[in-house]
């Protein structure tokens, strides 16, 4: 819903319909580049429209039309920002006039991305987990190699940290992580 191109076509509705549900996206923020989590939607996202709602059938908020692929060989493929985490968002404007978003200070790569040859000196045979590139001085990840697990939850990659971290902790909450140090598991809060 919403109105592309301004009030010329005002109150358009498109079908929408969720071409997939966890798409992994490189997206620009004002913080750099990163990686989202979005649902790829076949609705028409144009300015004026963005920031409008994709429901379901029954006009529950499924997602924030948000995005899409432009280019001349692409059409129809938009990204909408799932209802879960705009949840999250919109209850600490609410609530606190901004967004704080929790973190665990690190500096990391997704370790599918690590090259292969340094990837071997990491004694895994996984691609999933991330890989811990810098730390906070005042925390004692400075020493990781690898993190795979977050609160007993299984890591891929950068996203389900981020996934994880927006929608059960706080700024200032502590976590519990499994990690790969020289060669061992450990677990670090």
């Amino acid at each position: 819903m919403g109105n592309p191109l301004g009030l010329q076509f005002a109150n358009s509705v498109t079908s929408g319909i969720i071409s997939a549900s966890e798409r992994t996206i490189d997206a620009e923020t004002t913080g750099g580049n990163t990686k989202v989590s979005v649902l790829q939607t076949d609705a028409a996202i144009n300015p004026g429209n963005s920031g409008g709602a994709l429901v379901d059938i029954n006009g529950n908020l499924v997602g924030i039309n948000s995005m899409k692929i432009a280019a001349t060989q692409v059409e129809g493929i938009g990204f909408a920002i799932p209802s879960n985490e705009v949840k999250v968002t919109i209850e600490q404007l609410v609530k606190h006039g901004k967004i704080d978003r929790p973190s665990i200070g690190i500096g990391l790569i997704n370790l599918k991305d690590v090259p292969e040859e340094e990837r071997e000196q990491l004694h895994t045979d996984s691609e999933d987990g991330i890989y811990v590139a810098k730390a906070d001085s005042d925390i004692d990840l400075k020493k990781v190699i690898l993190l795979q697990k977050l609160m007993a939850r299984k890591l891929k990659d950068d996203v389900d940290l981020r996934s994880y971290l927006y929608e059960n902790k706080k700024p200032g909450e502590s976590v519990t992580v499994t990690v790969i140090r020289d060669g061992k598991q450990k677990k670090l809060k």
